[in-house]
Formats: C-alpha cells, structure tokens, sequence
C-alpha cells in the first residue's frame, strides 16, 4: 500500500484520502516476491521521483 500512497497523495494532494488494505490469500513465496517488487517500485519512486 505504500507505493500507492506515495502516488495518489501526490497526484491527489488536495483530497483526504483514507488508505485501508485487504486481506488476500496468496502464498508466502508469491507474497515475498509481491513485497520485493513493492519495495523496489517504492525506492524508485523515493529516488527517481514520480514520473506521469
């Protein structure tokens, strides 16, 4: 969730927004892979900048 935070509050500065995750039923191999392409996507954004 962090990555879409990081791309709504910047492109919806001006609105309130409240964030609320799900629940999911992956596996934990999928869930890892899932969060390490999270994490890269969020340090791309933190240090390249969000590009629309």
């Amino acid at each position: 969730m962090e990555r879409a935070k990081l791309i709504f509050d910047e492109i919806l500065e001006s609105v309130a927004i409240e964030y609320r995750g799900v629940g999911h039923d992956i596996s934990r191999i999928e869930k890892e892979k899932l969060l390490a392409h999270e994490k890269k996507a969020v340090n791309g954004i933190l240090n390249k900048g969000l590009y629309y």
